[in-house]
């Protein structure tokens, strides 16, 4: 009698920023004096000040010349909790590149951003351990001693680093825990239940259950190594008489392949596996949803956007061209230490089932121990866009004799593909002289109705009425 066989696949990874329709508490507009804010952080520690005065997503920012100002603008969102004034001037400071790095005569410039790295002598004494055992043991006893020497050796310490900020910042530490809690989530030790979502081992197993089910060939590879990173995608502003505002700056999840060269060091193949390209574009897809269930990852797009602001205030030179000095902020302002491991336990997580099948060698295993590193990097690089242009209506001039001629629609065409139809205008009396076109009210910009709602040149912060 043939000895029934165990299929199995050992799968390690490497882990490697619009209001409710309906909402009574939607999102509200707030303004905030970098000039003031300077002035009351000089003066001493000011709780409204540490918390950005309450702004939960920083939009863009607005120049008044006149007031010798930059107008920080954003959004107030009673279901998020307020950004960090610190997360904010960190970010300023990698942009003006007071955290360059001088190695001999250059000087090295670092994005924000941190890795969490396997050490590759762990990644061998895996190999030792798969070499030891080529397939898992059916035994029970044996398979469990199997497991609890994977284990042991996946949760051995990964080190910590921490790239353009400083180390003991909450701004490394956000980044930090973003990156380390997708190991769970890459791994399936923790679910968030949302459609579309599932985890690395999720997608794997159910591979190899379609692949043995169905008599296939097994789809999944014996050893699979991959690293996944945080990164900006496309980030677009627009820039309009000193108005600038963030458009796009979404947070991107992405994937590569690795493995462990004959030296022993870990190396790319540049190529992503389709099972973690597959985790990645769903994570991507449900960021929101996935922030929205843990906050730490809209904490993390909230940096992402502090970096790309960061970027336009510098790059644009925004301080010398409002005429403001904010030295304080960017060079003297002391950012509140924050503690951060410098290494972490690796994390293992074990999926197994077994299929209750007629197969020439008997009932199929499949063991899955993920181990998983990663990182995040913020190097985000706004492009400008240009404002989409709104097509004015003409004013109407019309007589007691004569009727004007219908303005252009502005409605979308049909599905068909047809132009809408245009409602004729029936003949009125005009009330203005023959000839004489009827004034149309203008739409404040952004920019007036921002600096007509502060009430005095000392205000912090204000909220900016919603645009009519």
């Amino acid at each position: 009698m043939r000895r029934p066989s165990a299929l199995t696949a050992l799968v390690i990874l490497v882990l490697g920023a619009l209001p409710l329709a309906g909402r009574s508490d939607a999102p509200i507009r707030r303004a905030v004096s970098l000039r003031v804010l300077q002035s009351v952080l000089q003066a001493g520690n000011s709780q409204q000040a540490q918390r950005l005065c309450g702004i939960t997503r920083a939009t863009g920012y607005i120049l008044d010349k006149k007031g010798r100002d930059i107008i920080l603008v954003g959004e107030v969102d009673s279901m998020s909790s307020p950004l960090y004034l610190d997360d904010f001037v960190v970010a300023l400071r990698n942009a003006r590149l007071i955290y360059v790095q001088r190695k001999g005569r250059a000087y090295y410039y670092a994005p924000p951003g941190c890795s969490i790295d396997p050490n590759p002598q762990v990644l061998r004494q895996l190999q030792e351990v798969n070499r030891n055992y080529p397939n898992i043991p059916t035994d029970p006893e044996q398979k469990q001693r199997f497991l609890d020497e994977w284990s042991a050796i996946g949760k051995q310490p990964q080190k910590v680093r921490v790239m353009g900020v400083p180390f003991d910042s909450r701004f490394a530490k956000v980044m930090v825990d973003a990156d380390y809690y997708m190991k769970r989530l890459v791994d399936g030790s923790v679910a968030l239940n949302i459609d579309g979502f599932e985890s690395l081992t999720d997608i794997t197993v159910n591979a190899a259950k379609q692949d043995m089910e169905n008599g296939r060939p097994s789809s999944v590879p014996e050893h699979s190594l991959n690293r996944f990173w945080f990164c900006p995608g496309e980030t677009t502003f627009t820039e309009d008489d000193g108005v600038v505002l963030l458009q796009s700056c979404p947070v991107r999840l992405l994937t590569e392949e690795e493995f462990l060269t004959s030296s022993g060091a870990v190396a790319g193949r540049g190529r992503p596996s389709a099972f973690a390209k597959r985790f990645t574009e769903a994570f991507t897809a449900k960021y929101q949803e996935i922030a929205a269930a843990r906050p730490i990852y809209r904490e993390l797009e909230g940096l992402f956007r502090f970096v790309g602001i960061a970027k336009l205030i510098t790059g644009g030179s925004a301080p010398s061209a409002a005429g403001v000095n904010l030295d304080y902020l960017i060079k003297r302002y002391p950012i509140e230490p924050t503690g951060v491991s410098r290494a972490v336990p690796g994390k293992t997580n074990v999926a197994e089932f077994t299929i209750e099948k007629d197969m020439p060698e008997g009932k199929a295993y499949a063991t899955f121990c993920l181990r998983s590193c990663g990182g995040v990097s913020m190097d985000v690089r706004p492009k400008r866009i240009k404002i989409p242009a709104l097509k004015a209506q003409k004013p109407l001039a019309r007589t007691a004799a004569s009727v004007s001629k219908p303005a252009p629609s502005l409605a979308k065409p049909s599905a068909s593909g047809s132009k809408p139809s245009t409602p004729a205008l029936k003949p009125t009396v005009a009330a203005a002289p023959a000839g004489k076109p009827r004034p149309q009210p203008a739409r404040p910009s952004l920019k007036k109705t921002v600096l007509a709602a502060r009430k005095s040149s000392d205000s912090l912060y204000w909220d900016v009425p919603a645009a009519q």
